[in-house]
């Protein structure tokens, strides 16, 4: 098994099985919440498109209300979290989602609710809420979720996340999923190691100034989750991988890239 192999392995991680009892348990607080209106509850994020790797478990509950509901986005979004403070779950207002956190066996679970309202016709798409705006957005999780797993580019996408832990980047996860297929656009690497290190190159030359979109809001432009000196930094941390950890035979030494 190659070392980035071993990486991989080394933090697997698979959360359906807790997103299974976390909704359990949430089902009845959504259902007194939401009542006739919800039109359906499934995991998203990370553990869904199948990029999660080990550390702290993080579950993302979409909820998806009916195109009838008769209150806005708005409302959707503040009577979720009012429910969450009534049944003292200590939530947390995020740009989004309504963050709480959970326990289990001394396990610490990060959950993050997504409200969203249905565009009608039995659209996939959705608007959310943005805390931070104050505005509505589209959002299509259901073609993110499918972009990320038609691409089969996950075991890389996880790479990415644990190389970025590693050197205590900051980068959202989800422009890690998108950039990695960005970078992988015009793949013509077999092994795992030779798509890493396209990557590692997209983010040490083309990143910083690459214009990624959200598939399911041409509007929303995912690079913008980053400033200029926020990629700089993402940047300057790939140019030394590539180019300052070399073994003596002059390939990459991936022990002092990633751990």
């Amino acid at each position: 098994m190659s070392y980035l192999n071993e990486v991989l392995q080394k933090y697997y991680v698979n959360n359906t099985y807790l997103y299974n009892e976390v909704l359990a348990f949430l089902r009845p607080t959504l259902t007194e919440w939401g009542n006739t209106y919800i039109r359906d509850i499934f995991l998203s994020g990370s553990s869904a498109k199948g990029t999660s790797i080990k550390g702290k478990s993080d579950i993302d509950i979409f909820i998806s209300i009916k195109h009838e509901c008769p209150t806005s986005c708005e409302d959707i979004y503040d009577t979720l979290y009012n429910k969450m403070v009534e049944k003292n779950f200590h939530p947390r207002k995020q740009n989004v989602s309504i963050g709480i956190d959970l326990n289990k066996n001394g396990q610490p679970i990060n959950v993050d609710l997504v409200p969203a309202k249905a565009q009608p016709y039995g659209s996939s798409y959705h608007w959310l809420y943005q805390s931070k705006t104050g505005r509505r957005t589209q959002t299509n999780v259901s073609l993110q979720i499918n972009t990320i797993q038609k691409s089969f580019y996950q075991d890389v996408i996880k790479l990415v996340k644990i190389w970025r832990n590693c050197h205590s980047i900051e980068c959202p996860s989800v422009l890690i999923e998108f950039a990695t297929i960005n970078a992988l656009k015009y793949n013509r690497a077999y092994n795992i190691e030779e798509k890493f290190t396209k990557v590692l190159n997209y983010f040490a030359t083309d990143f910083i100034d690459d214009i990624i979109i959200d598939p399911g809001n041409s509007a929303n432009i995912i690079s913008n989750e980053l400033n200029r000196q926020e990629k700089l930094i993402i940047q300057k941390t790939a140019v030394n991988c590539l180019n300052n950890r070399l073994t003596i035979l002059g390939g990459l030494n991936w022990r002092d890239i990633i751990w």
